[in-house]
Parts: C-alpha cells; sequence; structure tokens
C-alpha cells in the first residue's frame, strides 16, 4: 500500500469536509468542528490556517464565552468565486452574477432582439464585460460566464446543434469566447435553471423539470446528475402542442415547476 497516497488522500478528505461544513452552517467555531466531524483540535487548525491563506473561509469576530476563552468564528468566503450568467432570448438577454451560495449580486435585462450577426455578439459581449467590470471584484474571482440558450446544445458545451427558436444552429462558443476574457460555455436553458436546484439541494437524486417562461423546455435528473440521452434530447419537453389554438397568457409563462420522482 502506498503510505503517502494514503495519507495525502486522507489530508485532502479532511479539508474537503472541514470547508463543506463551513460552506453548509455558514458559521462556526473550531470547537464546532472538531466535535461535528471528529477532527483533532490540530487538525482543525491546521486546516483553518490553509484555507484562511486561500481565501477559501474568513474569520471574524468570536463566540460567546463558555466560561474561557473566546473562540474565534470562521465564515464561508461566499464571494471568493462569482459566475455569470447569460440567457439569450429572441427579444432579450439577461446578465446575472451570482455568489457561491447562488444569492444573486446583479441582474441586468436588455431589450435587443436576437441575430446572428457579428454586430449582435459585439453588442452582447461588451454589456456582459461591462457588467463584469462594474461588479469590481478581481479577475480571478469570476469562474466565468454560463450562456444559456434554448436549444440543443453539444456535449462539450461549445455549439448550438439544433437552434431553431433563435434559428441559430451552428453558432460556436467562439463567439463570445472571443471576447470575454473569461471561460464560456453554452448550456440548454432548462438545464442551467435545473442546475440551480442541484445545487442548492446536493442530494436531489431523481426529478423532472419544467420551466415554463417564453417557451416551454425541460430537463431529467437522475441520480444526482443530469439525463442527457444518447442523443442529447433527454428531458426536451418542448415543441409541443397542448390545445390547438389555444389561448397562451404571457402571465402564466413566470413561473418553474418541478417535480421529484420517487426513488
Amino acid at each position: 500500500m502506498d503510505t503517502n497516497f494514503t495519507v495525502a488522500t486522507l489530508k485532502a478528505n479532511n479539508k474537503k469536509n472541514i470547508i463543506d461544513y463551513i460552506y453548509n452552517n455558514k458559521e462556526v467555531t473550531p470547537q464546532e468542528i472538531s466535535e461535528d466531524l471528529n477532527l483533532s483540535r490540530p487538525t482543525v487548525a491546521n486546516n483553518l490556517k490553509e484555507c484562511l491563506q486561500e481565501k477559501v473561509i474568513y474569520q471574524k469576530g468570536n463566540a460567546e464565552s463558555t466560561g474561557g476563552r473566546k473562540a474565534k468564528r470562521y465564515f464561508f468566503n461566499n464571494l471568493g468565486k462569482i459566475t455569470i450568467g447569460l440567457e439569450i432570448l429572441s427579444n432579450r438577454y439577461e446578465i446575472v452574477a451570482v455568489d457561491l451560495y447562488l444569492e444573486m449580486l446583479k441582474y441586468e435585462k436588455v431589450i435587443y432582439p436576437f441575430s446572428h450577426t457579428e454586430s449582435y455578439y459585439e453588442h452582447v459581449c461588451d454589456s456582459v464585460n461591462q457588467f463584469i467590470e462594474s461588479l469590481q471584484t478581481m479577475k480571478e474571482n469570476i469562474l466565468g460566464v454560463g450562456i444559456a440558450l434554448q436549444g440543443l446544445i453539444s456535449s462539450d458545451g461549445e455549439k448550438v446543434i439544433y437552434g431553431k427558436i433563435l434559428n441559430c444552429t451552428g453558432l460556436n462558443i467562439s463567439e463570445f469566447s472571443s471576447r470575454i476574457p473569461f471561460p464560456c460555455t453554452f448550456n440548454h436553458d432548462a438545464e442551467s435553471a435545473a442546475n440551480e436546484e442541484l445545487w442548492l439541494d446536493p442530494k436531489l437524486d431523481n426529478a423532472v423539470f419544467f420551466n415554463i417562461r417564453d417557451n416551454l423546455s425541460g430537463a431529467a435528473i437522475i441520480h444526482g446528475k443530469f439525463f442527457r440521452g444518447g442523443d442529447l434530447k433527454s428531458g426536451i419537453f418542448e415543441h409541443m402542442t397542448l390545445i390547438p389554438n389555444g389561448l397562451w397568457k404571457k402571465g402564466l409563462c413566470q413561473y418553474i415547476l418541478f417535480y421529484q420522482c420517487p426513488s
């Protein structure tokens, strides 16, 4: 057995468990970590020191005294990384910034009709760059830009393989990555929304997600992961006529249906 590998794995697991614990509890003391994770105080102290240096967490204030020395309180650094979301719709685009708790930091909606042209992509990318600049955060804090579209996306997130609604089949991520100085990737709009549910509830196992907005779309979640299917069409509930010539009220579009399947 490789002893070094075993020790390194144990240390990595301890650190991950400590970070997860702080993330889920938001603010903790070293004693709480030690007791709840059954770790020695030196192990906790060393990992906290590392996490502070890496700016994963920060220390602020002390806990109430129980008779002895006041324990320091540690918090998860939710602003350590920020994700940018861009959703492109036929008559507008929307930009959002969220922290590691998925709390919205800023949101913008711009009325600007979609067109599969260089000028359109330049306009949108300029907006995204200005939006990021306005956040006044360091570049290394930006994880990247996720671009949600009403269409089928290639498995590597780099190409729209079917984009009938926006008439953008064949659109390549390079139209954005060449103009935005951060990693960019395409996502099917419903999968982007369902991903939020997975992030907020890691224990989510099986579910069907319906996203009813300007158009109907959906995603299937099996064993905590998106099920894409052999031809990337899993969970595609759109393009169906429910009631021929039926009345469609815009007020009914702005909500999300979520159904968790029995295990």
